[in-house]
């Protein structure tokens, strides 16, 4: 029932009056990384993948990562394997986070060109 209302939630959030503020944004007046993350995934839910892009790419890329990550545990549960636990935690190492800043960085650096 939860998953029912949040899915109808998410249907209808991209077409609400007032839309979630980011309170980095109120203050700094720069978007965050995050931002446009709502709006996206309203779009996505939708099935409106080029809007949900462009609101937040990394929306789409973690929508993806996390339900591959909920099909694995369901597996493991399932058949009685720690696959999904070997596949999840595995070290990422120094360029590993390297990447991820770099991500996180480019991604802000979006957001501030397109105003987000």
């Amino acid at each position: 029932m939860f998953l029912l209302l949040l899915f109808i939630l998410l249907q209808s959030l991209p077409y609400l009056p007032v839309q979630p503020f980011c309170l980095f944004k109120k203050v700094t007046g720069i978007p965050c990384p995050g931002c446009g993350c709502t709006r996206s995934l309203g779009f996505l839910m939708q099935g409106d993948w080029e809007r949900s892009w462009n609101y937040n790419p990394m929306v789409i890329i973690l929508v993806v990562y996390f339900s591959v990550v909920y099909l694995l545990s369901l597996y493991d549960l399932i058949m009685k394997t720690g696959f999904s636990w070997r596949v999840t935690h595995f070290p990422i190492g120094k360029y590993g986070y390297i990447l991820l800043i770099f991500l996180t960085l480019s991604l802000w650096i979006r957001n501030i060109i397109c105003g987000i």
